[in-house]
């Protein structure tokens, strides 16, 4: 099962395919699902009016979805990223960093 999420341009550097991804659903927010980044469209959403924000279409990938888990329920999503200072300090690309989170608006489907 996949989310369809958007995220914001001035947080599109921020994010990588196959970051951590915590799911919150409206209908059930003590069981938080995991996830990952699985794709950011190369393109923007259409604006609707003059000024709107610029967003870009992104999918999760929910790890073992749950039965109780239908097309058409709101979500947060919470993608966990690390910072530009963490990025450029470290040579290992799988080192130990700490991660930080955007909060998305989300919708499973």
């Amino acid at each position: 099962m996949r989310i369809a999420a958007k995220i914001n341009d001035s947080k599109l550097n921020r994010v990588d395919v196959g970051n951590a991804v915590r799911i919150v659903l409206d209908i059930d927010p003590d069981l938080p699902l995991e996830g990952e980044l699985a794709e950011v469209n190369p393109f923007p959403f259409p604006r609707r009016w003059h000024g709107a924000p610029i967003e870009y279409g992104a999918k999760i990938r929910v790890k073992n979805p749950p039965k109780s888990l239908r097309p058409g329920q709101r979500a947060k999503v919470h993608i966990f990223v690390v910072s530009q200072a963490e990025r450029s300090a470290s040579t290992d690309p799988v080192g130990r960093r700490t991660r930080r989170q955007i909060l998305l608006p989300g919708q499973a489907g």
